[in-house]
């Protein structure tokens, strides 16, 4: 029994040690790339953002959807100030927690660890994702699916404690607060109590 929960944790370890490795791999040329004509706009000459404090106090509105993200483009202003090494740097690392967390939902989904690495390596290095990683002003989009995907794995968790359905209920309240994307979330959670019936009538929620 040792010995194979031994091996479960090496080859979990390997499959995250990869897909670090090959996410950063694919959009490491974009850690040099440069402000284009929205990140001009809304970052560099935003002048309401580069007072952070100012920001804080006249500028931010709690009640508005998508409040968070503004508020992040304040932070990274004050933390990086017009070097966009900086905001690339965060975006593919977010991306690779993307890619991580996935991995975590398809295992919990599918039980199956080589399905799990192969549908998060697709993920990982599909062109589709390129605008939102490497673009700075796409960013929202990244972040914004760390918090979905972390709302996901709490929800399917939630099957056995209420302290996972709290934290899948947090991380949706995030997700709202960086953006109205988050819409499908609910459906998503209605797509998994139906595709996977057996497993809610033999694990009652509470």
């Amino acid at each position: 029994m040792e010995l194979l929960k031994s091996k479960k944790f090496i080859t979990n370890l390997l499959c995250t040690c990869a897909l670090i490795l090959i996410s950063f791999i694919v959009y490491s040329n974009s850690l040099h790339g440069d402000f284009l004509i929205d990140d001009q706009a809304g970052i560099l000459h935003n002048q309401k953002i580069h007072n952070l404090g100012e920001y804080l106090t006249q500028h931010l509105h709690v009640t508005e959807i998508g409040f968070l993200g503004d508020l992040s483009t304040a932070v990274y202003w004050h933390l990086f100030r017009d070097n966009p090494f900086g905001y690339h740097c965060l975006s593919v690392i977010a991306h690779i927690v993307c890619v991580l967390l996935l991995f975590c939902l398809l295992r919990l989904l599918f039980k199956n660890t080589a399905l799990a690495f192969l549908g998060s390596l697709v993920f990982a290095v599909h062109p589709i994702h390129t605008e939102a990683v490497s673009w700075i002003s796409g960013r929202f989009y990244v972040i914004q699916t760390v918090f979905y995907l972390s709302s996901f794995i709490c929800y399917v968790k939630a099957r056995y404690s209420m302290r996972w359905f709290m934290l899948s209920l947090g991380f949706l309240v995030v997700c709202l607060m960086l953006g109205s994307n988050v819409v499908s979330l609910p459906i998503m959670f209605l797509a998994y109590e139906l595709l996977f019936p057996d497993i809610s009538k033999s694990n009652p929620r509470y």
